[in-house]
């Protein structure tokens, strides 16, 4: 049966951090909620995320999703872990977005010592090797947490999805993103929240500071750079902001979370 890509060019991953990493005590958080997928594969170690009341212990030899939009916790005494925090889209719609729960798999020991000399290495061959390997994982989540359904958005949201996703900047005002839509504020808001669960006005902050952790990652620009590009009106604003949602300054994370991975960084949230 012949079939033509466009249901394959629908579907996008966006990948805005990875890292291999070891962790203490130090990491851990409460009621966190984020715009993006999270992608724990856990070599070894003890730690925990918990959703609701359930709590779910992290060990090596699985691989661990937490979808978009859910609140959870997390901690650990000690724990070595891939990480990624990815969106995964059908056209504007997320994949996982309306989960509702946190999907755990098992992960073979030598899979994990490939895909980490793979993360280390910068050539084309073994970059395609860990987003085939992601790929992979995410296939599986996929059947277990969405039975094949893909929640769709409506309209007004798929729209507001693809400007803000766009370009994500910090003071994008909703009004501006309701004139663009040609629809109310208010209507844009409530429609928004309704599909989500998320407030728009914090999506767009979301958005902008997961970019922001990803081009601090990447290492190309300066930080005032990186603040202005994503619309924050000076250093000191972007640091207080960084430094609220994810408990460290831009600085310092771009220091222990990079892309070079001869060294072991620490993925602080």
């Amino acid at each position: 049966m012949e079939r033509d890509g466009a249901l394959l060019n629908d579907i996008s991953l966006y990948v805005s951090a990875q890292g291999c990493v070891l962790l203490d005590e130090r990491w851990g958080a409460e009621n966190v909620c984020d715009p993006f997928s999270r992608v724990y594969i856990v070599r070894r170690g003890e730690g925990f995320l918990r959703a609701g009341d359930k709590r779910i212990p992290l060990c090596g030899g699985n691989v661990y999703f937490i979808p978009a939009g859910l609140t959870f916790s997390y901690g650990c005494s000690n724990l070595e872990k891939i990480y990624f925090h990815v969106n995964v889209n059908m056209g504007e719609s997320e994949l996982f977005a309306g989960a509702g729960r946190i999907g755990v798999l098992p992960f073979a020991e030598e899979k994990y010592a490939l895909l980490e000399r793979a993360l280390s290495a910068p050539q084309g061959a073994e970059q395609l090797y860990v987003k085939s390997v992601l790929y992979g994982e995410i296939s599986r989540f996929a059947k277990e947490l969405t039975d094949g359904n893909v929640h769709r958005y409506g309209e007004i949201v798929r729209a507001a999805l693809k400007v803000i996703r766009g370009k994500p900047r910090v003071d994008f005002r909703t009004n501006d993103l309701a004139r663009m839509l040609f629809v109310s504020e208010s209507k844009l808001r409530k429609t928004f929240r309704r599909e989500t669960g998320v407030p728009i006005r914090r999506y767009i902050e979301d958005q902008a500071l997961a970019r922001a952790k990803a081009m601090l990652a990447e290492g190309s620009m300066s930080i005032d750079e990186i603040g202005e590009e994503l619309g924050f009106c000076d250093r000191f604003h972007f640091t207080r902001r960084f430094s609220a949602a994810f408990g460290i300054p831009p600085a310092a994370y771009r220091s222990a979370v990079s892309y070079d991975f001869s060294g072991k960084a620490d993925e602080r949230k």
